[in-house]
């Protein structure tokens, strides 16, 4: 299914080339406007710039790191309200998830246990309910 003009947009900061062109390609199907961006910097530059209506941000980038990302988008008047979902293979347990989840994500998806139609619901479900422009989290 190809996006129409009203199609959510969703960004995607991966850079496994793999994760990042079949995760595209699943959002794609689902009718999504979609942007890869493979490296933080590009993937924050983007989002600051075109606003998408959901991120899916790897933490293990290079430039800059996802959990560098999503702060950053936490400082901005835009990107304190966008929903992020972190993909990743670090357990939430992990020491370095402690400094994420301090960000708020809205979610976030354990790469090797994540099917592309789990994060497809995933995604669809955070967009159902939370409209970035109608956003009003405190």
């Amino acid at each position: 299914m190809a996006p129409n003009a009203n199609a959510k947009h969703v960004l995607i900061v991966e850079d496994e080339e793999a994760y990042a062109k079949s995760t595209h390609d699943r959002m794609v199907n689902e009718g999504y406007k979609v942007t890869v961006c493979r490296d933080g910097e590009a993937g924050l530059q983007s989002a600051l710039a075109d606003h998408p209506d959901i991120i899916l941000l790897d933490l293990n980038l290079p430039k800059i790191t996802g959990m560098n990302v999503i702060n950053r988008l936490r400082h901005d008047p835009w990107g304190e309200n966008v929903p992020v979902i972190i993909i990743t293979n670090l357990n939430p347990s992990d020491e370095l998830m402690t400094g994420v989840l301090v960000n708020q994500p809205s979610y976030y998806l354990l790469k090797d246990q994540t099917t592309l139609n789990d994060m497809a619901e995933k995604v669809k479900g955070i967009l159902q309910q939370t409209p970035v422009e109608e956003s009003s989290f405190s």
